[in-house]
């Protein structure tokens, strides 16, 4: 009997997804417009019909920016499982596509935590602050189910719906492939460029002595924020990979305690170091948009490896 009942609930859901798909608003629709505002200072981050194509005061024709919006919220198991594959959508059409999150958090606080937590805050966040339902853009954009994804086109339209991020996924590299997907972001630059900068982090690093002593080495990526005046900001660590655990006799001799502080440790040094070297290559050259200088989330890897 219970297996039966799993059964229901399964099909249930499968049967919900798929009638929400088809309640969504049909392609060629114009999407409705909104916009993000700075919290803080009331500036206007985003507007939806800033993105399609328009003619500007001289005539010349500023061609529009192909816009995903994923409905979503941290409650939602649903959402996320779907994570990382927008994830993996935000990095690998970083530049060709503006992703935008539409959460129905009432807690904004909540979301953000979890958000930075898992490395999902590289993307806009739009949230009212309210229950799903009571949300104008919820109406707007008639969601009744979640995740859920829309594809705006450079025209203002919707382009593609779908309830799940692989079938997203699926749609972008189909109109990648037929050469439908521009580049509109230009990606921050090191002054004197890719090499300059190799040499500047190699001459700026150093190998923690510890790490010397146990021939241990690590990848470490460290992502940040390249400002609009190009500085850098919130720095942190995106990931961390040891490429050879710490060993040698006097480390094998260690207690099974000490070994896993030693480890630990030797991980916090790395991660340390990684963050002290960012902040030490100074201004670059912001990312833009349109030719207007934007914040731009960027990584870059450091592996820490005795020659």
């Amino acid at each position: 009997m219970k297996k039966i009942a799993l059964f229901l609930l399964l099909a249930t859901a499968v049967v919900g997804r798929a009638q929400t798909s088809t309640e969504l608003l049909p392609v060629g629709t114009e999407a409705p417009d909104f916009q993000i505002t700075d919290d803080k200072t009331g500036e206007k981050i985003f507007r939806l019909s800033d993105w399609k194509t328009k003619t500007d005061a001289d005539g010349k024709v500023v061609p529009g920016v192909w816009v995903m919006l994923d409905f979503w919220a941290s409650w939602c198991p649903d959402c996320r499982k779907d994570m990382p594959k927008v994830k993996e959508i935000s990095e690998k059409y970083l530049t060709k596509i503006q992703l935008v999150g539409v959460s129905f958090d009432t807690d904004k606080e909540k979301m953000n935590k979890y958000l930075s937590s898992n490395h999902y805050d590289r993307w806009m966040q739009y949230c009212e602050g309210k229950k799903w339902k009571e949300t104008q853009i919820s109406k707007d954009y008639h969601i009744s189910w979640i995740p859920t994804s829309y594809l705006i086109d450079p025209e203002g339209k919707v382009y593609f719906t779908t309830v799940k991020a692989e079938e997203m996924m699926q749609k972008l590299d189909s109109l990648d492939n037929l050469g439908k997907l521009t580049a509109f972001k230009e990606m921050p630059q090191y002054p004197g460029g890719k090499e300059l900068l190799m040499k500047q982090i190699a001459v700026n690093t150093k190998f923690p002595k510890i790490c010397q002593k146990y021939k241990a080495s690590a990848k470490v990526k460290v992502g940040f924020i390249v400002e609009k005046d190009g500085s850098v900001s919130d720095v942190g660590i995106e990931s961390y990979q040891v490429l050879n655990a710490p060993n040698g006799k006097e480390f094998n001799n260690l207690s099974g305690a000490d070994q896993a502080r030693v480890r630990s440790q030797i991980r916090t040094l790395f991660e340390q170091e990684g963050i002290r070297v960012v902040n030490t290559l100074g201004k670059w050259t912001p990312g833009k948009i349109r030719g207007e200088a934007v914040r731009v989330h960027f990584t870059v890897p450091l592996v820490f490896r005795l020659n």
